[in-house]
């Protein structure tokens, strides 16, 4: 068993590998098809905006998105009554996913140990990690940590810091739940508003929850399709500060994205991503999986161009996007759940270990990024 991995690991190595145990997804039960969505949007519109609205929603690829709510008419209510329906949806919606997790990782309520909740679509106190350790019966001692604001590379923040976590704290589990309700945020009141239009064709609510755990050398090599994080991270790219900004007014969060950032990130990906690469003393040719974030079909084709990958490469990011949308942080991880668990992507090569990149995009513009290694 040694030599299949004796490349990679050290025999008699101490050093704790962080370790996906499970990823478990869940959306809204309002499902709406694309086509139901741009006739609610332009009954809430002037007929100026109207062929606009078509050609923009038609564009986006997508066919389906779920939701919280049926309708996109409330756009009169303030934000407190907004937050007020987050924290009753996404209190519900959670506890599943948590559950689905913690099951399939083999663990307990007990096990948990680290409880990390991202989100940039709702803010309370005491917020869901508290309803989460109430709700589950989680263990008073739980440690927790907020990610809010960091926007669709958020679950990509969440996963890094339980991955310190683990690694610092052998035997010990962390848990990253992920939970956007954008639509919640929908607001007609302007539709001339272009931006606004964009984030109403694209946004949509889901829930994803991810358990990770530290590993020693001997651990890894009895375990089948271990999934290992090597290394991760973060590059700012300079002067592109316009491109993801997240704001928050008196009846809503919003979302403004620079018609300019798939510009951003299609010159700029494959520098950072073959720096990454080059200090793990790897180059793009050994990558088997390339989880993209599916923020949109431009977003999507601008790292597939800057990266020079193949339609096969970006395959899971595109049936996401046309299944669910753009769920914000939760996104790369149902990527990286049918990517990994579900046994269904497609490979470069045929060899007992894999390497794969899963990646998004903050404010900032920030790439967060992750490297993996899937032993089989």
């Amino acid at each position: 068993m040694y030599n299949k991995f004796k490349s990679f690991f050290v025999k008699k190595d101490p050093t704790i590998y962080p370790v996906i145990l499970s990823i478990a997804t869940n959306n809204p039960p309002y499902k709406i098809l694309q086509e139901d969505s741009l006739k609610i949007a332009i009954e809430n519109s002037d007929e100026a905006t109207h062929y606009m609205l078509t050609q923009l929603y038609k564009n986006t690829q997508i066919e389906s998105r779920y939701m919280c709510i049926n309708t996109f008419t409330y756009s009169a209510d303030l934000l407190e009554n907004r937050m007020y329906k987050y924290k009753q949806f996404a209190s519900e919606l959670v506890k599943d996913s948590c559950i689905n997790a913690i099951q399939k990782a083999y663990l307990t309520t007990n096990d948990i140990h680290k409880l990390i909740v991202v989100s940039s679509t709702g803010l309370y106190a005491p917020y869901i990690d508290y309803e989460i350790i109430v709700s589950l019966n989680l263990p008073v001692t739980v440690e927790r940590t907020m990610i809010c604001f960091m926007g669709c590379a958020a679950g990509i923040n969440g996963i890094s810091i339980a991955t310190d976590y683990v690694k610092a704290n052998p035997n010990k589990n962390a848990m990253v739940v992920c939970i956007e309700l954008p639509s919640l945020h929908h607001n007609f009141n302007d539709n001339s508003n272009v931006n606004d239009n964009i984030t109403h064709a694209i946004f949509a609510d889901g829930v994803s929850c991810c358990i990770l755990t530290g590993k020693k050398y001997k651990q890894l090599t009895t375990d089948s399709n271990s999934i290992v994080i090597i290394d991760k991270m973060s590059n700012i790219i300079p002067n592109t500060e316009d491109g993801i900004q997240l704001n928050i007014n008196s009846k809503n969060i919003t979302c403004k994205l620079s018609k300019e950032l798939p510009n951003y990130i299609e010159k700029n990906i494959n520098l950072a991503i073959e720096s990454f690469l080059q200090k793990n003393k790897l180059t793009k040719k050994n990558m088997d999986y390339w989880a993209v974030h599916p923020g949109g079909i431009k977003i999507i084709n601008a790292c597939k161009k800057g990266l020079n990958l193949e339609e096969k490469d970006v395959q899971i990011s595109l049936e996401v996007l046309n299944n669910y949308g753009n769920m914000l942080s939760c996104s790369i991880l149902f990527v990286l759940e049918k990517m990994l668990f579900n046994n269904n992507a497609n490979t470069r090569n045929n060899s007992n270990t894999k390497h794969g990149l899963v990646f998004s995009f903050s404010p900032g513009v920030g790439i967060e990024c992750i490297l993996f290694r899937k032993l089989m």
